[in-house]
């Protein structure tokens, strides 16, 4: 059986002033991905410079586990009215990109990449035991981040 991490995204119309946005829903907790090793998590993991593990961790931080994605689900469909599509990403998970560099997490990309930022939902509020923070873009926008 393989282990999945998702990454959840929303369309949603009359986000912030846009007619149509893309959501992508980023997890934010206390403490780092409880899924498993990281070096079970990670592809390459063992070659890995210590500055590029840090990167990598950030990058993995912003899936759900399978729990969370369920949790997320909750919130936000039944909670808030928002419909949400889950990426399955499977288990180690790439963190590069086709030229090799490592993949920075989306929270850390310039403002300039996102029309806005935002923690949508707060622990303890709609049921969810983390944070959850809002990354948003035009939908009809081109050459906006890709995740």
């Amino acid at each position: 059986m393989n282990a999945f991490l998702y990454r959840a995204r929303s369309s949603l119309e009359n986000f912030h002033g846009l007619k149509v946005a893309r959501v992508i829903w980023v997890p934010l907790r206390a403490e780092r991905i409880r899924f498993g090793p990281i070096s079970e998590l990670l592809a390459d993991f063992e070659t890995l410079r210590p500055d590029e593990l840090s990167i990598a961790r950030g990058f993995l931080d912003e899936f759900l586990t399978p729990q969370e994605a369920a949790q997320l689900s909750q919130a936000l469909e039944k909670g808030l009215g928002y419909p949400l599509e889950f990426e399955e990403v499977p288990v180690p998970v790439a963190c590069r990109d086709g030229s090799g560099e490592i993949l920075t997490p989306l929270r850390a990309l310039p403002e300039s990449a996102w029309r806005g930022r935002e923690i949508v939902a707060h622990r303890g509020k709609l049921s969810l035991p983390f944070d959850v923070l809002a990354l948003w873009r035009d939908d009809q926008e081109e050459g906006g981040p890709k995740s």
